[in-house]
């Protein structure tokens, strides 16, 4: 019900829930993305890729702004269609369960502070950093993230996004003091987004 009453151009549309009366199990009708995730992303141009991450980050910032928590942020979960960025596969529930997620791109505070809005932002930055410099930060971890500060070079990324994206794999920013997360990044603010021309016609935009 959470994620049918979502609306946003970078979230997947859910549009009904439903279950099947022989056996009760529950399906999900949702609209249909003919395209691939960020994890098969092979070129050259980080451009493009900041692009997404912008795009991701609006839309997690429309969630939280919601009180909702993705969970499982992971570059799987992040589709590519017709150069527009998709965030699916909600993990939206309301279990507060430290098992919920995907180990490998889990903040580590997870275990010891539950699920909190920096735990999506976490998660978004090492997808990205692992997509851009085609290896995971911490490759050599078989579990969750360690918490030890580290620093390594991301190809092709201005400097100062650079240097957030550090800030939030070493854990340097108190995320409940951010309200703009695309200002935070110091990227781009202005975001192209395509309203339906029925709404448009009808809120006169």
């Amino acid at each position: 019900e959470m994620l049918r009453s979502l609306y946003h151009p970078h979230i997947v549309r859910v549009f009904d829930i439903d279950f099947i009366p022989n056996n009760n199990n529950y399906f999900l009708t949702s609209e249909y993305l003919n395209g691939s995730s960020i994890e098969s992303f092979s070129g050259s141009n980080p451009s493009e890729l900041i692009e997404y991450f912008k795009q991701i980050l609006s839309a997690l910032e429309y969630l939280h702004r919601l009180d909702l928590i993705h969970k499982d942020i992971k570059p799987q979960n992040i589709m590519v269609v017709s150069e527009k960025a998709y965030l699916i596969d909600f993990n939206i529930s309301n279990s507060e369960s430290s098992l919920l997620g995907t180990a490998r791109y889990k903040d580590p505070l997870v275990r010891k502070m539950g699920w909190t809005k920096f735990s999506d932002i976490y998660s978004l930055v090492l997808s990205f950093v692992e997509v851009i410099n085609k290896s995971h930060p911490f490759a050599y971890n078989d579990e969750l993230p360690c918490l030890d500060n580290i620093s390594l070079e991301i190809g092709g990324v201005p400097k100062d996004l650079s240097n957030r994206l550090l800030d939030v794999i070493n854990h340097n920013v108190d995320w409940d003091e951010v309200s703009d997360y695309l200002a935070w990044f110091k990227i781009s603010n202005s975001l192209k987004i395509e309203i339906p021309e029925s709404f448009a016609i009808s809120w006169g935009i």
